[in-house]
């Protein structure tokens, strides 16, 4: 029973860790999106891509983890 109960909190925390990175995701590509249009230094787009590569992978690993769907940001 301890075993489950375990397996159903763990599941929870990987989704809820993988729903926040999706989010946190998807709000750091509407930043960089006011970035390009007010014409932000390239390198400094560059270095927010790379952080947003980062969230969005870790999510969908998370999800994975969980059995859940990977995130995705567009």
């Amino acid at each position: 029973m301890q075993n489950e109960v375990d397996a159903i909190l763990m599941e929870s925390v990987l989704l809820g860790a993988s729903s926040a990175l999706k989010e946190l995701a998807e709000e750091l590509a509407d930043l960089r999106r006011g970035w390009v249009a007010h014409g932000a230094d390239p390198q400094a787009v560059e270095w927010l891509d790379g952080v947003i590569a980062k969230a969005d992978w870790w999510g969908g690993r998370l999800a994975a983890g969980s059995g859940g769907q990977g995130a995705t940001t567009e």
